[in-house]
């Protein structure tokens, strides 16, 4: 029989070796792939899991505003009608009340002349009517005078609650005008917040698919058979090393 030739067998030798090495490459090669990609695809998703989260609460809190807002143009809606109804009341009460005031001056007056009239007539008929006359006519000039005062306490005290009225309205015109800028800024806001909420979870939800992926593809059970594998080109490699040493 003809006798081996060496070259050809340590040329088979290296080519089984190189062939081997190269399978523990990508053996390892795929340990470490499955690593990092759990690694990678974890952390992504418990990152883009929390700006959808922020996202959404940020939506939420803006819609909360805009809720509050809304809530107080309709409150100061209701005081506004409140006052203004208020304040046709008080007028009308206002007018009520120097009616009747100037009614009663003008029926002091009409006392007074009587009286006058009736002292002229009688003044010589009877002695000291005259006096007596004088007396309810200076009572009916107090009283006038008091009247006077009441009706000018009145106006000024109507003057004081028809300004505190009108402060008061345009307090509340300006709260309204206030709060429809920021329901109209924050419902902005949440239209953007919304698309982005959407986007973010979106996002998110592929994460997590791609985490799962990740997860069937690098099981432990995956990486385990691997790493028997791994083990057995090691295997193979040594006993090749010891089978022709270089």
């Amino acid at each position: 029989a003809a006798a081996p030739d060496l070259a050809k067998v340590q040329s088979l030798y290296q080519s089984l070796l190189r062939s081997v090495h190269s399978r523990e490459g990508q053996l390892s090669a795929r340990q470490e792939q499955c690593g990092v990609l759990a690694r990678e695809a974890g952390a992504d998703a418990l990152a883009l899991g929390r700006a959808s989260s922020r996202v959404a609460a940020r939506l939420k809190v803006a819609e909360a505003a805009v809720a509050e807002y809304m809530q107080a143009v309709q409150d100061d809606e209701t005081h506004r009608q409140l006052v203004s109804a208020e304040s046709e009341k008080l007028g009308s009460i206002a007018k009520e009340v120097e009616a009747q005031l100037e009614h009663a001056a003008k029926r002091l007056n009409e006392y007074a002349q009587r009286l006058i009239a009736t002292g002229s007539s009688a003044e010589q008929a009877q002695d000291g009517y005259s006096a007596k006359v004088q007396g309810l006519l200076q009572h009916i000039e107090e009283h006038k005078a008091m009247l006077m005062r009441r009706s000018s306490m009145f106006r000024e005290r109507l003057a004081e609650v028809g300004n505190a009225d009108a402060a008061l309205l345009r307090t509340l015109e300006e709260d309204a005008k206030f709060s429809a800028r920021q329901i109209a800024q924050l419902k902005a806001e949440s239209a953007v917040l919304s698309v982005q909420a959407v986007a973010k979870k979106s996002d998110h939800d592929m994460a997590k698919e791609f985490e799962g992926l990740v997860r069937d593809m690098c099981s432990d059970g995956q990486v385990e058979r691997l790493g028997h594998k791994l083990d057995e080109a090691k295997l193979e490699e040594g006993f090749l090393r010891k089978a022709y040493p270089q």
